[in-house]
């Protein structure tokens, strides 16, 4: 996908927090900040804090790349991500791995 116009968008290594290079094969956390971030999670500030830091910057979870063209590549989530149905018992593990041009 094309990177947001409406805000910053950035690759960071998770370890040291400083953007990696867009060379389209590092990996790093993908991070938001600006107009299409959202001001917190409703009546859980512990996760917004670990969400969304002092600095606006969001936090979102998922592992990518970012290519020469600026071009962003989503390629993992950093935890699982477990689904329930409503109505049945079947629980499901969302792979969001994927790319999206």
């Amino acid at each position: 996908m094309r990177t947001l116009s409406t805000g910053k968008v950035d690759i960071i290594d998770r370890e040291t927090g400083s953007s990696v290079p867009g060379d389209g094969s590092t990996m790093g956390e993908i991070v938001f900040r600006g107009g299409c971030v959202m001001l917190g999670y409703l009546n859980d500030d512990e996760a917004t804090k670990a969400a969304i830091r002092e600095d606006g910057w969001f936090y979102t979870g998922d592992i990518g790349v970012m290519h020469p063209d600026g071009y962003l590549e989503i390629r993992d989530c950093s935890k699982d991500v477990i689904i329930k149905l409503a109505r049945t018992s079947t629980v499901w593990r969302s792979s969001r791995c994927f790319t999206v041009n």
